[in-house]
């Protein structure tokens, strides 16, 4: 008390008062930013896995499992204990706290999937003086961006998707920008008898997506191969079984410059490949006033967007694109909520 008594009569009351309230209001930000790389540090070992699954655990027992070093493995346990992400016993054992379980449920397709953009929030001052340039100098890291979407996609995409494809009566699928596969494992968890393919043209994407498929019940049914999905005329005519393509959140990623590549592409599969349907999952724009007065988790993907020259559209906008192309809409569910389309084309 009598420090606080001596900091008043040194600065004053209403002068210490408006300092602690700008800094209350400024710390979301340093502490969002601290928190969420110690949280990939944990993720990313395989650290809050392994708290998840079993007793409050110490941090020499996990630096000694995952092969860590103890030191920073301390700083950054008693930092999340700090902020409740964690919990410390009075043994000094770790366990999750409400907020660590939390982030490990649907959330955690959020934080892999800053983690795949984190190359490009660290060299944001280098792009914003134009020092460096997204694609020459700074990239995604494909595997997180595929583990990020696959993990998102499986609250809301996926589901919708696979809806689609069994009331379609589709029989083989091939998935254009397929990722981790996890759209694929949903649509044969489903039905045993569909045939499924994907494509990706990042190896980091398809060198995680053959790791998963070794380990999963699927290996038989699904095929995943490197590829290009300007390039899918070959694995069309090589796949004879596939009677739709699907594409999930892919083509907005090549709009940058104009939609007449999208367009082209489009057009071209429609007249060489005129049985095979088109399934398609994207992005649709929101209103800026809205989303400033409901700042929802959109607001962050249209910025890791717009950073990596990926141009979000409106549902009008993209019902234009499919039929300049020469496709007819024969189902669609667009969910302005949530900003995302769904467009089933013939």
């Amino acid at each position: 008390m009598g420090q606080i008594v001596e900091l008043i009569r040194r600065f004053g009351l209403l002068r210490l008062w408006r300092v602690k309230r700008r800094h209350d209001k400024a710390l979301p930000f340093i502490r969002g930013y601290c928190a969420t790389v110690s949280v990939w540090a944990l993720l990313n070992t395989g650290v809050m896995d392994e708290m998840a699954r079993g007793p409050a655990v110490s941090a020499a027992e996990l630096a000694a499992k995952f092969g860590l070093d103890k030191r920073v493995l301390d700083t950054i346990l008693e930092y999340l204990d700090c902020i409740r992400v964690l919990t410390r016993n009075a043994d000094g054992r770790y366990s999750l706290d409400e907020l660590g379980r939390t982030i490990l449920e649907e959330p955690r397709g959020m934080f892999d999937l800053a983690c795949g953009y984190e190359p490009v929030l660290g060299e944001l001052t280098g792009l914003l003086r134009g020092r460096k340039k997204f694609g020459r100098d700074v990239t995604r890291r494909g595997e997180f961006v595929a583990k990020g979407s696959g993990e998102l996609g499986r609250q809301l995409p996926f589901p919708v998707l696979a809806d689609m494809v069994k009331r379609a009566g589709f029989r083989g699928v091939l998935d254009l920008g397929c990722g981790d596969l996890e759209f694929l494992f949903t649509l044969s968890a489903a039905d045993s008898a569909l045939r499924c393919y994907g494509i990706d043209v990042s190896v980091d994407a398809v060198e995680h997506a053959r790791r998963r498929l070794a380990d999963s019940p699927f290996r038989g049914r699904v095929t995943v191969e490197h590829g290009d999905m300007f390039e899918a005329d070959a694995f069309l005519e090589r796949w004879k079984d596939v009677d739709v393509m699907t594409a999930c959140d892919t083509f907005h990623e090549h709009l940058f410059g104009g939609t007449e590549r999208i367009e082209k592409l489009l057009a071209r599969y429609h007249e060489r490949f005129p049985g095979v349907a088109l399934l398609v999952a994207e992005f649709c724009g929101q209103d800026h006033a809205r989303l400033r007065k409901s700042p929802t988790a959109f607001v962050e993907h249209r910025l890791w967007h717009d950073l990596t020259d990926q141009v979000i559209l409106s549902a009008r906008e993209w019902r234009g694109i499919f039929r300049r192309a020469g496709y007819r809409i024969t189902d669609e569910r667009v969910f302005d909520v949530v900003g995302h389309g769904y467009f089933l084309l013939r």
